[in-house]
């Protein structure tokens, strides 16, 4: 099992080679030899043939050193990609965290504005109430003053000796007493 993986995991072993060895192994199990048997010969190969296996393994071995190449710059690229993508995105919440730490400033200072203003204008209408109030008093006062005057004017017409004389021959038919008038009693 562990040769199968390893026979399909080298790029090194094509299908014809791979063939040779799979029958070379059952012919040894024929035979009751294993494929790691100590007295495992060699045989020897013919100059052009050996050279030919060595161009073989070299072509083999560059296209492998290629693939493999192929295979890093694919991981670096994709490596890069991610890379990219996560700084795009480390970007993109960046922005979107300044997008939300402005929304919310602009959100604090609009309401202390609104706070400001509607601050201001309730003192407005509270200072406007306090004018009319005092407006109010100060037309009452005016009033009570005309009212004081003219209390004045006829309390003065009215302690005057001539006024309360005419005002009792006038209104209450009063008038000095007469010899007539009067009577005299004595008493014991």
């Amino acid at each position: 099992m562990t040769q199968q993986r390893s026979r399909r995991q080298d790029p090194f072993i094509d299908g014809s080679l791979a063939l040779q060895i799979e029958r070379e192994r059952q012919s040894r199990r024929e035979a009751g030899r294993s494929m790691r048997a100590p007295q495992r010969q060699r045989i020897p190969v013919s100059p052009s043939v050996d050279r030919e296996l060595e161009l073989e393994r070299q072509r083999r071995t560059r296209r492998y050193a290629h693939e493999r190449e192929r295979r890093l710059e694919q991981e670096r690229q994709r490596i890069a990609a991610e890379e990219a993508k996560r700084r795009e995105e480390e970007q993109r919440m960046e922005r979107h965290r300044k997008g939300r730490r402005r929304a919310a400033a602009i959100l604090v200072v609009t309401l202390v504005l609104a706070g400001l203003s509607f601050l201001l204008l309730y003192r407005q209408a509270q200072v406007e109430t306090l004018i009319i109030d005092q407006n109010n008093i100060r037309s009452s006062i005016k009033s009570v003053t005309k009212q004081l005057e003219e209390l004045q004017v006829q309390l003065n017409m009215k302690g005057d000796i001539g006024q309360i004389q005419e005002y009792a021959r006038e209104q209450l038919s009063m008038d000095y007493p007469t010899s007539e008038n009067t009577r005299t009693i004595v008493l014991p």
